[in-house]
């Protein structure tokens, strides 16, 4: 239209004032366009700001997982910082566990154990021993070692007790009393009648299970072993057999 209007003017046939009238309206439709698009960019940063400020409102825990405790009730100011919630993942669960000194020999990192607890008594849960503590604490002088184990179900519990046995890698190994095992500087052995003397048998202690110590080396599954606590007992000694 304004084109059309500055050929008539050029012509003769239009007037200066139209003309002006026309290029006033246009430019007053020019700043209206801009000023549009400008309130639409503050308009979306406005938004962009609001976001961040509700999400600062949201408080998301770094592990998913079960809310046990509220420590503080809406409405409180707190500072930043503070602790609000106590959340814990029971899909897995971690059992700490003491042994002693003569017992660590027993347990490694990596092996397996199972484990059954007071409220489930039928039931036998598995983990296996994913810590080993490098020094006895000063007041039991007990190793403490976790264990880190599956929650099927969420049957388990923060502050259960359980009864756990450890298992050797291998159940086919022979098995001896705690009793028989004797050691002689860092080798580990066990005594054997043959043909009424005693024979030495090196072995090495790879687990307990059932009260009894899983062991591998020279010891045989069946062969008969010296369970007396005595000293006196050597390899070669001549012993006899009597029937109880």
């Amino acid at each position: 239209r304004l084109n059309e209007e500055q050929l008539m003017f050029d012509r003769g046939t239009a007037t200066r004032q139209r003309l002006d009238s026309l290029k006033l309206q246009l430019t007053r439709n020019l700043i209206s366009v801009e000023s549009s698009r400008i309130r639409k960019l503050v308009a979306g940063k406005e938004l962009e700001i609001r976001k961040e400020s509700y999400a600062d409102t949201v408080i998301l825990s770094p592990v998913s997982g079960i809310v046990t405790q509220r420590l503080h009730e809406p409405g409180e100011v707190i500072g930043s910082g503070t602790a609000l919630l106590e959340v814990i993942d029971i899909n897995s669960v971690r059992i700490q566990c003491g042994i002693t000194e003569e017992e660590l020999g027993l347990v490694r990192i990596g092996q397996f154990v199972e484990f059954r607890v007071p409220a489930f008594p039928a039931k036998k849960f598995k983990g296996s021993i994913e810590k080993l503590a490098w020094k006895a604490d000063p007041q039991t002088r007990r190793f403490t070692f976790s264990v880190l184990a599956k929650n099927p179900g969420r049957l388990l519990r923060g502050g259960m007790t359980a009864k756990l046995i450890v298992l050797s890698n291998s159940q086919s190994k022979p098995a001896v009393p705690p009793e028989a095992l004797r050691s002689e500087g860092k080798v580990n052995y066990v005594l054997i009648p043959v043909e009424n003397r005693l024979q030495r048998r090196k072995v090495q202690v790879l687990g307990a299970s059932s009260g009894l110590l899983k062991v591998s080396g020279a010891l045989k599954d069946g062969e008969l072993v010296v369970i007396s606590s005595s000293r006196k007992l050597k390899a070669g000694q001549k012993v006899t057999f009597k029937s109880p």
